[in-house]
């Protein structure tokens, strides 16, 4: 899969925007500094993160092509992930006594 130029729906390449032609390893690169800072706020366990980077990272390049605005989606996704992961170590704590 070419993840440095997206398909768009008639079928050729869409080109001219250095952005839509950046490779997803420089997205992440480019967005660390917004990336970490979020992971941190959630206070997740260092193996949740990693779970989570997975899961991030092979949705990323699964969907590359068909996402219109790869920056936002991506901060979106990892937003809600972080969410739903904290959520769930809540739930999983004792009730206060």
């Amino acid at each position: 899969m070419n993840l440095s130029a997206r398909a768009n729906p008639e079928g050729g390449r869409e080109t001219g925007d250095p952005l839509r032609e950046e490779p997803a390893c420089t997205l992440l690169l480019r967005l660390l500094s917004e990336i970490e800072p979020m992971i941190a706020s959630y206070e997740l366990s260092e193996a949740d993160v990693e779970e989570l980077l997975r899961e991030l990272i092979a949705l990323l390049v699964h969907d590359w092509e068909r996402l219109g605005s790869r920056e936002i989606w991506l901060m979106a996704t990892l937003r809600r992930s972080c969410l739903r992961r904290a959520r769930r170590r809540q739930a999983a704590l004792p009730p206060p006594a």
